[in-house]
């Protein structure tokens, strides 16, 4: 009766897998400079939108925003919108921004950088 009765109470704890316990797949992307300025280079294609971005820094919890209403369309090998993130040299961000396809569904499109400042003063990506 006990192995029962610790089956059923696991089962009630943990519940049963269903459609929204899926993990969203994630798709990393390169980050380079453009002169003083960082660039994630967009890998959307043409149907896919923004619909969501999430920054963080080492210390700190910079932006949550979605775009539900008004989603924001990048073209492919373009920068994405920083949202008004002031990148700081000798700091690490972390974007994930949510991007939805008709072909693919939803997935998070991420990308982890440090960014300093070289010997010569050009902002470089690490």
């Amino acid at each position: 009766m006990k192995k029962y009765l610790l089956l059923m109470t696991t089962f009630f704890i943990t519940g049963c897998p269903g459609p929204g316990d899926r993990m969203v797949s994630r798709e990393s992307t390169t980050v380079v400079t453009h002169g003083d300025q960082v660039c994630i280079v967009s890998t959307l294609h043409p149907d896919e939108k923004i619909t969501a971005v999430q920054v963080n820094n080492e210390t700190n919890y910079l932006l949550h925003k979605t775009f539900d209403d008004n989603p924001v369309y990048v073209l492919e090998n373009k920068c994405l919108p920083l949202f008004g993130i002031r990148v700081i040299p000798g700091h690490r961000y972390s974007f994930a921004y949510d991007i939805t396809s008709k072909r693919q569904g939803s997935y998070l499109l991420t990308s982890e950088f440090s960014v300093r400042l070289d010997d010569a003063g050009l902002l470089k990506v690490f």
